[in-house]
């Protein structure tokens, strides 16, 4: 699959080499599985095959940041992807015969495992994705302090006291789609407040501003 991804970079105008060497500031070294570069820009695209701990891709990729480089891990083990900004993973699936490959990205719920395929948006083939990548169509959203719209869905119930009927509020969907292409509305239900899963993913709320 790195041949996928330089193969991909040749056609742009970013230069391109696999198993790329550097040296971290405190001396340590880094290879780069595939090294995107253009003028003082570079991209490090980290294909990684056999299992690794976030704390493992953590460290590394502080490696290239204190480099100068950033970083795009391409993990075939779905559970190793993180929702995260500054490290950014994503799952990708290959096919051997023909040679394939699709990128998937995640989808952040409070609940499960990142195994179900509700937790993955559409898959984008390899080539395109990296291209996409270098044009820079590839960004983190929601963007901290940016307006989010929020539906709010609400359910008729009888009161437990007075037994009247009231209206109760069910769940919320944050509606990241509007605001940028191809993203998927965020949706949490009221059960999610009170469960340690899901004030996980709550954490991230704080940073819209409903509207």
């Amino acid at each position: 699959m790195k041949a996928c991804i330089a193969k991909a970079i040749k056609g742009t105008e970013w230069e391109v080499s696999t198993e790329q060497r550097g040296q971290a500031p405190d001396g340590s070294v880094w290879v780069a599985d595939v090294m995107a570069s253009r003028a003082a820009h570079r991209i490090a695209f980290e294909m990684q095959w056999s299992a690794q701990s976030q704390d493992e891709t953590a460290r590394r990729q502080e490696q290239y940041r204190s480099s100068g480089v950033r970083g795009l891990w391409l993990f075939r083990h779905p559970s190793a992807v993180q929702v995260s900004k500054d490290i950014p993973s994503l799952h990708v699936e290959v096919q051997l015969d023909p040679a394939l490959a699709w990128v998937s990205i995640p989808h952040e719920t409070p609940y499960g495992s990142k195994k179900m395929d509700y937790q993955w948006g559409p898959r984008i083939e390899l080539g395109r994705f990296v291209r996409g990548c270098l044009a820079r169509k590839f960004i983190w959203a929601p963007g901290i302090d940016q307006a989010v719209p929020l539906d709010i869905f609400t359910a008729d119930q009888a009161c437990w006291r007075c037994k009247k009927p009231t209206s109760i509020i069910t769940g919320f969907e944050f509606r990241v789609d509007l605001l940028v292409p191809g993203a998927r509305p965020v949706w949490l239900k009221m059960e999610n407040f009170d469960n340690p899963l899901g004030r996980t993913v709550l954490g991230g709320v704080p940073l819209f501003s409903v509207q």
